[in-house]
């Protein structure tokens, strides 16, 4: 791997990682200094750019995807849950990855 291929890799999980730091579903940068909590969405990181890899996601499939994180894996309520707007998020993430390719 050429080092600007390294470089845009690390650039793309970068912008990627500040987007969910952005929309923060479980309020952890509101409470906690960020440095200690930087990680704290890595995996669902790398699965959104897994997805987005692959060219084949929809903006649908992408907030169905969101829905399951939040409610699936992170545990949040329908009621919490409706106030994330994940179709909102999922709009940031297809416009992110357009202005990258």
């Amino acid at each position: 791997m050429s080092q600007n291929t390294q470089q845009q890799g690390i650039d793309t999980f970068d912008s990627m990682r500040a987007l969910w730091s952005g929309w923060d579903p479980i309020g952890v940068f509101r409470w906690a200094n960020s440095e200690s909590v930087q990680d704290e969405y890595d995996e669902y990181v790398r699965e959104c750019l897994r997805l987005m890899e692959k060219g084949e996601i929809t903006q649908d499939a992408m907030v169905k995807y969101l829905e399951t994180v939040v409610v699936g894996s992170i545990g949040m309520t329908k009621a919490v849950f409706n106030g994330l707007d994940p179709a909102e998020f999922a709009k940031k993430i297809m416009a992110n990855n357009k202005k990258k390719q």
